[in-house]
């Protein structure tokens, strides 16, 4: 089955990103969806921001070879991370979005704002020490701001029960945040600043709050080095960090350093899709799938309603004591237990809880990588070729002559004309784990690289 096992893999890996773009269970820092969730400023030069209460003051341009910026000192990290603390850690988030009046909102705050629906995004997601590394979840390289906040400020302007913890490269905070004393707003792309010159203004009252801008365009390690330049330790040079605790280069005692800091400190420490926030939030994108998918709780063997319920079920035990969720989640378990298709679940989760996932957005190479499986699942459900054929070309109008030239030739070369050969080789279960990471990852502890690799 050669060919068939290409067909999937090829496009497996798109797929769980544009999936992964409406539910966040992989994601490390947080990204508003829609444009217009937060008032974006596009005029920073020489002016305060309207109705902002950040205001500034005074500016100078500094070398970028510059060791360390005026008026900041170094907060060193130990290699071994033995001396971890709020002080030396800083929180570091991307964004599109200007923190209008100081504060940074959550997707669900600023779409209820807009729209008096909670697109359900309820965190605030940082790395820490270091700029947010790309990965199949996500690449936030094009950003127009990131955004730097001390740990030690966080922990005195959010309430503690909101600072849920994570791991270094992805600390979530439940609802917004207010940009503590020595935080740092960093743009790149402007026009107006001198080449290799940063120009750095205090940007509240007592220039508590600073705003640092440069000519260059590469966010990522622009901001890598105003991490340094205000003193911290980048994290990532020290670690090469990509997921803790399963990342073979990252050192059992390292592990353990951040272990004992996060116990030491009340955080979590947690995978942010594995954690009880992050599956909750997940099954809600789950069901929106479900619905674009085939708009059936059943798709291929597997009947989605009752996985969902059952992780609905293991979320609530596996919630730490103290800690609560964003919303109602046995409202959610009884309108899923009454619905008869993930849609009308969609309706009643908007008209009883408010809440409205972002429609799942494909480009077009993300359409024909879900119209692929989709096409793979109604073949390993059909009776015929023919039969088969019918059905895709209705439900995959983008892809579907392609779709079954395909087929047609791996049922030439791989199955001996045999059509059941080619529906015996379509894993169903492996199929829709792609799809709905916050009801199956979790629950059998793989990532989905090790689900690809099954493929």
């Amino acid at each position: 089955m050669a060919g068939l096992e290409k067909l999937i893999t090829n496009g497996a890996q798109i797929l769980s990103h544009a999936v992964q773009k409406s539910s966040s269970s992989v994601q490390v820092a947080s990204e508003p969806i829609e444009k217009g969730a937060l008032k974006l400023v596009n005029a920073l030069e020489g002016m305060a921001v309207n109705n902002s209460a950040l205001v500034k003051k005074t500016s100078y341009l500094a070398d970028e070879t510059a060791e360390l910026l005026e008026g900041f000192v170094k907060k060193p990290i130990n290699q071994d991370l033995s001396n971890l603390s709020p002080k030396n850690l800083v929180l570091v988030h991307a964004t599109d979005f200007f923190p209008e009046n100081g504060i940074i909102k959550t997707t669900a705050n600023a779409s209820f704002e807009q729209t008096g629906l909670i697109n359900p995004r309820f965190k605030i997601h940082s790395a820490l020490n270091h700029f947010v590394q790309s990965h199949t979840g996500g690449n936030w390289n094009r950003k127009k701001y990131s955004v730097l906040m001390p740990l030690d400020g966080i922990m005195e302007t959010v309430p503690k029960e909101n600072i849920l913890g994570g791991n270094l490269v992805d600390f979530f905070i439940q609802g917004d945040v207010k940009l503590p004393k020595g935080s740092v707003i960093i743009k790149t792309g402007c026009s107006d600043i001198p080449w290799r010159k940063i120009k750095v203004s205090d940007f509240s009252p007592n220039g508590e709050i600073k705003l640092i801008e440069t000519s260059r365009y590469d966010i990522s390690n622009f901001t890598n080095s105003i991490i340094e330049k205000t003193g911290y330790s980048r994290l990532n040079p020290l670690l090469d960090v990509g997921s803790m605790a399963s990342n073979p280069k990252m050192k059992k005692n390292d592990y353990e350093a951040w272990v004992e800091f996060a116990k030491k400190y009340g955080f979590e420490n947690a995978f942010h899709a594995y954690s009880p926030w992050g599956r909750s939030e997940t099954i809600l994108s789950n069901i929106e799938t479900l619905q674009e998918l085939d708009n059936n709780w059943v798709v291929g063997k597997i009947n989605h309603k009752e996985k969902i319920l059952q992780a609905i079920e293991e979320i609530k035990k596996s919630l730490p004591q103290g800690r609560k969720l964003d919303y109602d989640i046995d409202e959610l378990s009884d309108i899923v237990k009454n619905s008869k298709t993930p849609q009308e679940a969609n309706e009643l989760l908007e008209k009883r809880l408010k809440l409205k996932h972002a429609k799942l957005s494909f480009n077009a190479e993300e359409r024909a990588v879900f119209e692929n499986i989709k096409a793979h699942l109604i073949l390993s459900d059909s009776k015929n070729m023919q039969e088969a054929q019918e059905k895709i070309k209705k439900s995959c109008p983008n892809t579907s002559d392609e779709l079954i030239k395909q087929f047609n030739e791996i049922l030439r070369v791989d199955c001996e004309n045999d059509f059941k050969d080619l529906q015996s080789s379509i894993d169903t279960d492996i199929i829709v784990r792609l799809f709905l990471p916050g009801v199956y990852l979790p629950y059998d502890n793989r990532g989905i690289a090790e689900v690809l690799d099954l493929v």
